[in-house]
């Protein structure tokens, strides 16, 4: 038996033998990535060596592959807690309810194009309050999709002058009216707002564009145009997961 072999039959042992206190979810997603690894590679001598492992383990086959589907559901499920986990800690950080939103139209082209994706931060502080040239992203009440677009003009009132409280982001205790639009836009963004509505407040604000990574969200887009999309890659990628543990 040359060294290969020797080393694949080593690693295939180790990873059949009963897990001890000191063992991980991790290590036995490290090692079944490793098998995964040499099957697709075409190393038909460590999957020789593994599946032989498994013959001696004295596990039947069905329990086997039901235990081995278990494992591969938990590992999906901590990095889906991961994923949710990092959302919320980012929304705690920057105080926006969507820290990353993606581009859907070419209203700030040439700046912003569509399918770019936007990271947001709505922090402000009484040295950084929202601004004239900020680009930012907004809510409207009649509208379930954010814009967008540039501040041109900011108005700030006394909370007496408005006759209600003032504006506690950035802690001037001011309230500020905001106006905005898109730099491919012709007009102001009046005739987006709802009826009536001649500012925005700095409670519809979303946050403002830090920092912009080009055609990433586009991904996104095609989903949005094809439903359905969601469903076979989500299928797909179960079924991945059942033929890859077997």
């Amino acid at each position: 038996m040359d060294r290969e072999s020797a080393s694949a039959v080593a690693d295939a042992v180790a990873q059949e033998r009963q897990p001890d206190c000191g063992d991980t979810v991790a290590d036995g997603v490290v090692a079944r990535a490793r098998v995964w690894w040499r099957r697709c590679r075409g190393d038909q001598r460590a999957v020789a060596a593994t599946d032989g492992a498994a013959a001696r383990s004295g596990r039947p086959d069905g329990r086997s592959s039901l235990l081995d589907l278990v494992s591969d559901m938990v590992s999906m499920a901590v990095v889906a807690s991961i994923a949710v986990m990092a959302w919320k800690l980012a929304i705690l950080w920057t105080f926006s309810e969507s820290p990353i939103v993606v581009v859907l139209s070419g209203s700030m082209e040439p700046g912003i194009y569509r399918g770019d994706l936007l990271l947001l931060n709505n922090r402000t502080t009484a040295k950084t309050p929202l601004s004239t040239g900020d680009i930012v992203v907004y809510n409207l009440r009649e509208r379930t999709v954010p814009i967008v677009h540039r501040i041109i003009s900011v108005r700030e009132r006394s909370p007496a002058e408005v006759g209600e409280a003032a504006d506690d982001h950035d802690g001037r205790g001011v309230c500020q009216f905001l106006l905005t639009k898109g730099d491919n836009n012709l007009g102001d963004d009046r005739g987006l707002y709802a009826r009536g509505q001649m500012w925005l407040r700095r409670r519809d604000i979303v946050g403002r564009v830090t920092f912009i990574i080009p055609k990433v969200g586009f991904f996104t887009i095609l989903l949005n145009a094809w439903p359905w999309a969601k469903y076979v890659i989500i299928g797909a990628l179960s079924i991945a997961v059942i033929l890859t543990s077997r």
